[in-house]
Formats: C-alpha cells, structure tokens, sequence
C-alpha cells in the first residue's frame, strides 16, 4: 500500500532502498549534492551534452501540425539533495538517481 507523503524524496528513498526501478517527472527544479555546488536540476540538464538524437513522425494535435521532429536525449547521474524543510531528519542527505530529458530540437527543421 502506497501512503502518501509531503515529498516525493520520501518515495524515492524506499523505492532505491527496495531496489525498485522508476521513472518519475520531474517539478520541481530540485538541489544537487547538498547545495556545494550550487547547482540544481534543470541548470545541470541544460549544461549536459545531447548524447543521442530520433527522429518521430508527430502526429497533428490542436496546438500543433503534424510533422517530423528531431528528439534529443540527454542523461546522467546526479545526487539529489534532501529538502532543507523535510521533517524526517532520518532520510538520507542525498539520494544517487540517473536523469533523462527528451526534447524536441525546435532549432532545426527535420524534412
């Protein structure tokens, strides 16, 4: 039974601790390494290097026409750090989990 918690670092904890694999989007533009650093998610994401692109037919939506779009695909391993304002003390400061972002290329067009 799963129990909801006031941050999704409690989730992630038992889930790594289980030896559970997942996957989870991210909102919140969370600390690296306990803030020595300085660095965080996004900002971290933004200076990796694309390490592998597709190209995926779209289809037309609403907001959209449909055409061919190059994906690029970043990742790597970061340590998330625990909230400052957690209130379970216990978990651990920081947690080693590998990140992935799929954007679409709207510097080019594919064609």
């Amino acid at each position: 039974m799963l129990i909801a918690s006031p941050d999704i670092y409690d989730l992630m904890t038992r889930l790594i601790d289980n030896n559970i694999d997942f996957v989870l989007r991210s909102y919140h533009n969370r600390t690296l390494n306990r803030r020595k650093s300085g660095d965080t998610l996004f900002s971290h994401l933004a200076n990796e290097q694309v390490k592998q692109t597709y190209q995926v037919n779209l289809p037309a939506t609403d907001k959209r026409s449909a055409h061919l779009a190059e994906l690029q695909v970043k990742w790597c391993p970061v340590k998330i750090s625990r909230p400052n304002d957690h209130n379970n003390k216990d978990l651990p400061l920081t947690l080693g989990v590998n990140i992935i972002e799929i954007a679409e290329n709207n510097s080019s067009v594919v064609g």
